[in-house]
């Protein structure tokens, strides 16, 4: 009986092994030699991409500014657009840094508005070699401001205006060169003899409406500055509150360009708060754009300090190309430091996400806002690094 279940059992085995070659005989047997079209499960790929910001854009799609080290670092320098080719579900490291950019160079339309009432007499005097406070205030800020450019449609272009109960003397137009800024105003006289004249009553209206007489004359793609030095007491009616506010808030056209005017203004040593208070433009943290001056051999450097346009304020926003919500972060204040740089970031890039977006955002203590832009296409390829 034991001998029947053992024959049994062995012929049950022999069946099934033979079945078992019959299969591997008909399915082909596994290759293992790597020539099969199956490839094995890998990770995916990893770069690191160092995104330089250094000021300049450039405005191409030619991949001009990226540069390559190797299939995982790739170096991005300024803003600009960009496309750069990556497997898929490829993990970027994203490193953003770079310096602070100094504010654009706008072309500047700068008009100088000088009191020379009668009070300037007692207030700033002419001095025996015939100058005062306010000569050497627009001599020391023309000179500031003045750019290499002047003379051409980019750089910073004056006028000047004096005042009374009406216009004394008066730009007829934007001039670059100081030279010829000051044979315009002149005519016959000298440049002290206007700048340190001392006349009747102050209207501030009539000043304010030859500015915008200026500036209408002036050019579409340029700035809108105005510098008013006064030692106060404005007559009556003629404060110049309602012409300080269209220029402000409504500003001037200019070849179909709304252009809004900022007013930067100097008490020398008087009492009245018109000029802060209402004449005067805010910057960013709603402080009158104003200074009161008691000592006029101050003059000079606080004007140039308020006519200075420097980086108060940082941000950049990141976001990839698909999406509508932004990233912001904060950048150090640039007063503190030179340089910035944010928090890696790990990007997993899919076929829906086309590629990054960064926006390099600052605001300058003249209150005006500027932007760099850069975009990084990402299109999928299977055959990057192949």
């Amino acid at each position: 009986m034991v001998q029947r279940k053992t024959a049994c059992i062995g012929l049950c085995l022999f069946i099934l092994s033979s079945f078992c070659l019959l299969f591997l005989s008909c399915a082909g047997s596994p290759d293992f030699s790597g020539s099969s079209d199956m490839k094995p499960m890998v990770p995916p790929p990893q770069l690191t991409m160092n995104w330089l910001w250094n000021c300049e854009d450039i405005d191409e799609d030619s991949g001009k500014g990226i540069e390559v080290k190797g299939n995982d670092l790739f170096f991005v320098r300024g803003g600009g657009k960009y496309s750069f080719p990556v497997r898929p579900e490829s993990i970027v490291t994203l490193n953003i840094s770079g310096s602070f950019c100094p504010p654009a160079e706008l072309p500047r339309d700068i008009v100088f508005i000088i009191d020379v009432s009668g009070s300037m007499e007692t207030n700033d005097p002419a001095t025996a070699s015939n100058t005062c406070g306010r000569y050497d205030a627009i001599e020391a800020a023309i000179s500031n401001l003045a750019t290499t450019l002047a003379d051409e449609a980019d750089g910073s272009q004056f006028a000047i205006i004096t005042f009374s109960k009406d216009i004394v003397s008066s730009s007829s137009k934007f001039i670059g060169s100081k030279k010829d800024l000051y044979a315009d105003i002149t005519k016959t006289g000298t440049i002290q003899s206007v700048l340190c004249d001392h006349k009747t009553s102050t209207n501030y209206d009539a000043a304010l409406k030859r500015a915008e007489e200026l500036f209408l004359a002036g050019r579409s793609g340029a700035t809108k500055e105005i510098y008013f030095i006064s030692d106060g007491e404005p007559d009556g009616s003629a404060d110049g509150i309602m012409l300080a506010n269209k220029l402000k808030k409504q500003g001037v056209v200019v070849e179909q360009s709304t252009i809004l005017a900022t007013i930067a203004t100097i008490m020398l040593k008087g009492s009245d708060r018109v000029l802060e208070h209402y004449i005067a433009s805010r910057d960013e943290n709603q402080n009158a754009m104003h200074a009161k001056v008691d000592n006029v051999d101050e003059l000079a450097d606080v004007l140039a300090e308020l006519a200075i346009n420097e980086l108060k304020e940082t941000h950049m926003k990141f976001k990839f190309i698909a999406d509508k919500e932004w990233q912001e972060f904060d950048l150090p204040d640039p007063a503190t430091t030179d340089e910035f740089s944010i928090p890696s970031m790990d990007l997993t890039v899919a076929a829906e996400t086309e590629g990054i977006e960064v926006i390099y955002q600052y605001l300058t203590s003249r209150n005006m806002s500027y932007e760099c832009h850069g975009t990084i296409k990402m299109p999928i390829s299977e055959d990057v690094g192949e």
